[in-house]
């Protein structure tokens, strides 16, 4: 016997928008007008990596449903252009965006869709339109054909929607969580002209620009970290228009046509905001600004970067202690050998303070700065406001060392009169430091005294 077909060739017509085996699907992209492009691709374990427009992932059970749904057997409702009881198209020619229009389906106003399936060549495209007035719940959608205009369940555009199961449930995201394995950070200031660089060599964290210092490792994972955990509510795919940012973060060594990791950060709306946004990603976030390190706000970044150690001396390194004060008196003490036994140089008759120079050893092995407080500034007088231009206190240890006359020179100007802080710096290092009270009262106590310990 043979088969009697059937009396119109249109009752031929596939009713799955994607004739394909759901579980060949591997991946999706669609974008939709004054959207993001978007991405997701399924994983081994069934789940849904969405890659863009921030990465994220879906449960199976939630977006396997789309692909399933895409390559249902009856998933067309009704064929449209041409209609179910017309002929199918008689050319292969596209339909003209100017028809397409009338559907909402021209490239302008259109939802647009790319299927990926494992063994084509090619993705398959659909696009989703408006709404179809003649079925409720549908919405118009063009076939991979680019000839065959159809009406489908509405919930099918919708999945590639606000409401769909692509969209994470989180409204914060991670904003640049690249600075967590970071090794080399450079941030503009707004009105600097000369950037800081923090970057990690041989272990070892360092001030690059705008000049060469060591920086405190504590500090520099800290900010780094801090800068690697902020999150943000996304809020659009352009930078701020009309501002000017308040800093500029680059992740990197930058090299010739790559972009790395970078972020602006902008005024906010209010004041406890502000905007972040990634140039490399094209971006926009809104962040709590309390969440933001205080340093990339205002200057003296590098000073809160640098670090903090005057002077890290074992004691069996020191050979001689001196100290200048201001109205010219000084005394000087000596260590005889290996032994750390001191005698006194001067002045002559004097005996060594022992609890004074033992207790200056142990805080020269690791004698830290309160803070830094500036660049030690080189202009002529410029030192007077601190006290250091005829210092209250000039410091001098001689050093045992492979080069004769090895010594580093500690001068200490006037104390704060309310916190008993004082400026503090070391000849010949660009950095001026704040020493606490405690290690002022202590470096001003003498080495030497006049009568021994009964």
């Amino acid at each position: 016997q043979v088969a009697r077909l059937p009396k119109r060739a249109a009752t031929l017509r596939t009713r799955a928008a994607l004739p394909v085996p759901a579980e060949r699907v591997t991946a999706l992209e669609w974008r939709a007008p004054g959207q993001p492009f978007t991405r997701a691709q399924r994983l081994p374990n069934g789940n849904w990596a969405v890659s863009r427009p921030f990465p994220f992932e879906v449960e199976a059970k939630d977006a396997g449903r789309v692909p399933e749904a895409l390559t249902a057997a009856h998933g067309i409702l009704a064929y449209v252009r041409p209609a179910d009881d017309a002929p199918p198209p008689a050319t292969d020619r596209a339909l003209p965006e100017a028809i397409l229009a009338n559907y909402g389906l021209d490239e302008e106003t259109a939802l647009r869709l790319s299927v990926y399936v494992r063994g084509l060549g090619r993705p398959l495209t659909l696009r989703f339109g408006r709404a179809d007035p003649d079925r409720e719940g549908a919405v118009f959608c063009l076939l991979d054909d680019g000839r065959s205009v159809v009406s489908v369940p509405g919930a099918l555009a919708a999945a590639f929607g606000a409401e769909g199961p692509f969209v994470a449930t989180d409204r914060e995201f991670v904003v640049f969580g690249e600075a967590a394995e970071a090794t080399r950070l450079t941030v503009r200031l707004r009105g600097q002209e000369t950037p800081v660089t923090l970057a990690l060599a041989n272990g070892l964290w360092r001030l690059t620009l705008p000049m060469a210092l060591p920086a405190d490792a504590v500090a520099a994972r800290g900010l780094l970290a801090r800068l690697a955990g902020l999150v943000g509510e996304v809020t659009g795919i352009e930078p701020p228009a009309g501002q000017e940012p308040l800093c500029v973060l680059t992740l990197g060594e930058p090299r010739p046509g790559e972009t790395p990791p970078a972020l602006a950060l902008y005024a906010g709306a209010s004041a406890d905001t502000l905007l972040a946004w990634r140039t490399d990603r094209r971006r926009l976030y809104r962040v709590a600004r309390a969440n933001v390190p205080a340093g990339l706000l205002e200057p003296g970044l590098q000073h809160a970067l640098a670090d903090r150690t005057v002077l890290s001396v074992p004691a069996a390194q020191i050979r001689r202690l001196a100290v200048l004060r201001r109205d010219g008196s000084g005394c000087a003490v000596r260590r005889a050998g290996a032994a750390l036994t001191w005698s006194t140089e001067s002045p002559v008759g004097a005996y060594v303070d022992t609890a004074t120079v033992d207790a200056w050893l142990t805080r020269f092995a690791d004698l830290k700065a309160d803070h830094v407080l500036r660049d030690a500034p080189v202009a002529l007088g410029a030192l007077r406001p601190y006290g250091l231009e005829r210092p209250l206190l000039r410091l001098t240890l001689d050093l045992d060392g492979a080069e004769e006359g090895l010594r580093r020179v500690l001068l200490i100007g006037d104390p704060d009169p309310e916190t008993g802080e004082a400026p503090a710096l070391i000849q010949g290092r660009p950095i001026l430091y704040a020493l606490d009270a405690d290690t002022v009262r202590l470096l001003l106590r003498s080495p030497v005294k006049e009568t021994p310990k009964p």
